[in-house]
């Protein structure tokens, strides 16, 4: 691949290329952009502050050696780019482990690195919704990289290239199943700026775990504004199950979890819409005890302010779930209630207690999750 092939992928991808030459003509660094749709203009940033790797000695040895990226499915548009979101989200969450107490700087530094790539990709390709806090949360975390430490290893590579696919897949509406992903994503990033503090907090490093904090605290505020919707849809959806089916679900939360957490879980406003993510993977065949498990497994969640509202989009995820639906209309609701009593006058069997709806649930009520 030589430069003029690699400014027409950019291209081919929605990326600006911006190259600075000496009077010579000899390249002396690139510059990347998304269009923004901003009457400022795009944000450009240097090859070397988004990634080592594209800085212009890196990639004109890339050019000499013809090294290409790595190939990236042909996006599907009925399920991109919320699949990229997805998969970004448990790179992410494998990534934790590298704030744990036994590990050195150099892995840390990897993971803010690659974090911040996936960060920055995940605001130029989100709708202008979120993309300010986005973009605030990015400068924050920004200060908690580790002074003079080398990046190294396969988080760095696994966090860009989730990065890269994100970039592949495009820009979302924000809308429908780009929504729920969203809000897994924005997710995993609120825990994995608590993670990053927690673990420059036992350094010492005030500043950098307050400015870890300030990131998650952009990342809340985001991850709120795409959650809204679909978790108030499940809320109502949740409150909805008979009474059977809320029941096994809290019997397979005390089954899997800590009693403890078992018990804030159940306490919490958002179980409800857990409960409606369990009955519906139970739905198509999957075991709700084994997909709590997996969720639970995923490390932070005593840290989470709603571990219900982790658990949901993570479960979401992995079962492949589809965007919950609008919440039913109260005309819908008495038409229900009305084939339920039909029903049950008709045959003669008992009909299971329904839980009663609550007043519909405000976006601004939602509980923020970490």
């Amino acid at each position: 691949m030589d430069e003029e092939e690699f400014a027409a992928r950019l291209a081919a991808k929605g990326v600006l290329l911006g190259v600075r030459r000496a009077p010579s003509g000899d390249v002396t660094g690139y510059k990347f952009a998304l269009p923004t749709g901003d009457e400022s203009g795009p944000i450009w940033f240097s090859g070397s502050k988004l990634a080592s790797d594209l800085t212009q000695p890196k990639i004109q040895a890339r050019f000499a050696l013809g090294v290409d990226e790595p190939a990236f499915p042909t996006p599907d548009p009925r399920t991109w780019p919320a699949d990229g979101r997805h998969r970004a989200s448990t790179t992410i969450e494998r990534a934790y482990p590298a704030f744990d107490d036994d590990q050195d700087a150099a892995r840390a530094e990897a993971v803010i690195r690659g974090g911040l790539e996936v960060l920055d990709t995940l605001a130029a390709t989100s709708p202008t919704l979120s993309r300010k806090e986005l973009h605030q949360a990015a400068r924050a975390l920004e200060y908690t990289r580790t002074a003079h430490t080398r990046a190294v290893g396969a988080d760095l590579r696994a966090m860009r290239s989730a990065a890269r696919e994100l970039l592949h897949a495009g820009p979302a509406t924000g809308r429908g199943e780009d929504g729920t992903a969203a809000a897994t994503i924005l997710t995993s990033l609120v825990l994995l700026a608590i993670v990053i503090a927690k673990w420059h907090a036992a350094q010492g490093h005030r500043h950098q775990a307050a400015a870890a904090r300030t990131a998650a605290d952009h990342l809340r505020a985001a991850y709120t504004r795409h959650a809204a919707k679909p978790i108030a849809h499940l809320t109502l959806e949740g409150r909805l199950l008979p009474k059977s089916d809320h029941d096994r679900q809290a019997d397979a939360v005390r089954r899997t979890l800590p009693t403890d957490q078992a018990t804030r879980l159940l306490a919490e406003e958002n179980w409800a819409a857990l409960a409606a993510t369990l009955a519906q993977a139970e739905a198509v065949g999957h075991n709700p005890t084994t997909l709590l498990t997996n969720a639970a497994g995923r490390r932070e969640l005593a840290t989470a302010d709603s571990p219900a509202a982790v658990l949901t989009w993570r479960i979401r995820r992995d079962a492949n779930l589809p965007t919950p639906a609008p919440a039913p209309t109260p005309d819908e609701l008495r038409t229900r209630a009305a084939r339920a009593r039909t029903t049950s006058r008709t045959t003669g069997t008992p009909v299971a207690p329904v839980i009663a709806p609550p007043a519909p649930v405000a976006p601004d009520q939602v509980r923020r999750t970490r």
